[in-house]
């Protein structure tokens, strides 16, 4: 499990240097890749990721965690965020290249981590759910650099998000964003060429659209339950203390 201290320090160091390159030039924006399609606050796939997406066999639940509503299935590949023994557990199905994943990642995800997650209330599990080829390998990279780095890859991947997801190259933005991040060019080839890390990556998506039905991001299932309402803070946050 990710340790929440370490992996802030090491995020607001990674979104300074990312900061400074940006400011010097290094990163540029061009436009020309549509957004998939959207519904109300979510994302939905208009292409799929190549159909090898839908040919990985599911990877077998770990001991399920039991919180004070439902039991929920844990894996050890999860990345997870808070007390193992928080009433609530919140699992978040997101694309990397998802808008709306962006959005909940900058606007809603800060104050539910500061009140929720760093409280002991709400234990947290990003899953990933990619749309597409860019959206699949900025998810790996996040692993890439381990699990106490992964939300801070996740935080500056969001927080850039137009910038390497609509590049002509988007790997080529990739890989300066993991340079940032303490992986070495030689890292990232081998991590985008790890067929275990990627069937990781989309046995997540797999079984997000086999057990949740899962079909658009950002996917939010809260103690088992989809949630199906607004996804800004002030509606979570009233149903998360219906919870408590």
């Amino acid at each position: 499990m990710a340790k929440s201290g370490q992996a802030n320090k090491f995020g607001i160091v990674l979104i300074i240097a990312v900061a400074a390159i940006i400011g010097a030039g290094a990163f540029y924006i061009l436009s020309g890749e549509e957004e998939p399609a959207k519904s109300a606050g979510t994302d939905q796939p208009v292409n799929q990721v190549e159909q090898k997406a839908e040919t990985p066999s599911v990877a077998k639940p770990e001991t399920p965690v039991v919180t004070s509503n439902t039991v929920v299935e844990v894996h050890d590949t999860d990345m997870i965020l808070g007390a193992e023994d928080a009433p609530i557990t919140i699992i978040e199905y997101a694309s990397m290249t998802c808008p709306h994943c962006a959005n909940f990642h900058q606007n809603t995800w800060p104050e539910l981590k500061k009140n929720w997650i760093e409280t002991g209330k709400v234990r947290f599990i990003f899953r990933e759910f990619p749309f597409d080829r860019p959206g699949l390998a900025a998810a790996m990279l996040a692993r890439c650099g381990g699990e106490d780095r992964f939300f801070a890859f996740i935080d500056v991947l969001f927080a850039q998000q137009a910038r390497w997801s609509r590049s002509p190259d988007p790997m080529a933005e990739l890989q300066k964003v993991a340079l940032l991040g303490g992986v070495s060019p030689e890292e990232f080839e081998a991590c985008m060429t790890d067929p275990a890390l990627e069937e990781t990556v989309l046995n997540s998506r797999l079984e997000g659209n086999q057990k949740y039905e899962v079909s658009a991001t950002p996917t939010l299932i809260i103690n088992g339950e989809k949630f199906e309402a607004n996804h800004d803070y002030e509606t979570l946050n009233e149903h998360l203390e219906g919870l408590i």
